[in-house]
């Protein structure tokens, strides 16, 4: 979903402008812990893609948005790179840390930027990075506060209407699921006549480790073997 604006077909009203006066930038409070140095406790610890821990302490206290600062997300778009979060949190050095004085405005650049591509204020490939002045490059096409309200119910509307059928859909697919392990239940519970049982064994040529490409550390696939099996059960 698009937000782009011809910077030459500005509607009436609308504005480019930058993010460094659009809102404050409290990029220089931000504190990194050290996974080992972490406290546990119940405070989002944030980094460039959300919530990375919890810790016993906050350093911030408020609406905020956060922009991915590094990370291949930022090329590849597998998530969103600004969000926004709110009470007590800690956020390390991974993301820039906006405040705005409205609300609204706060979310009308979240989704601004999330529609948008950053690759040409991002540096490095193997280690993209959007840096705060690259940041406070980006031109925002920025209509005046009622057109935003307007913009962002419409967003808050559709995606809304998304979640709910992302749930929906959800929810089928686990009753769908349900219901078909209930009938496989009910048809190997419910032995008809002329049933027997027998062993594996009796009734497969051999069973024996088979082989197959090794496995990595990483992938979507799991790579099952004969030691997976057991009772019945997959670990």
């Amino acid at each position: 979903m698009q937000l782009r604006v011809d910077s030459g077909q500005l509607p009436v009203g609308w504005e480019i402008k930058y993010l460094d006066k659009l809102c404050e930038n409290l990029d220089s409070k931000r504190v990194p812990i050290t996974k080992f140095s972490r406290k546990s406790g119940n405070i989002p610890y944030y980094g460039a893609s959300g919530i990375v821990d919890y810790v016993d302490n906050y350093i911030f206290d408020e609406d905020l948005l956060l922009v991915s600062e590094d990370g291949a997300n930022l090329l590849a778009r597998s998530y969103p790179i600004a969000f926004s979060i709110t009470g007590k949190t800690w956020v390390n050095n991974n993301a820039h840390v906006l405040r705005f004085k409205e609300k609204i405005t706060q979310s009308f650049i979240e989704y601004y930027l999330n529609s948008i591509s950053l690759e040409p204020y991002v540096s490095g490939m193997a280690q993209p990075k959007l840096n705060q002045k690259s940041l406070n490059s980006i031109p925002i096409p920025f209509p005046p506060l009622p057109e935003q309200r307007r913009i962002v119910a419409i967003l808050d509307e559709a995606f809304e209407g998304i979640d709910r059928a992302i749930a929906n859909t959800e929810k089928n697919l686990a009753n769908s699921r349900e219901l078909f392990e209930s009938y496989l239940n009910a048809i190997f519970t419910q032995k008809g006549n002329g049933w027997t049982e027998t062993k594996l064994g009796d009734v497969c040529e051999k069973v024996e480790y088979g082989s197959s490409a090794k496995s990595l550390a990483e992938g979507e696939i799991p790579v099952l073997r004969m030691g997976n099996i057991q009772k019945t059960l997959i670990f």
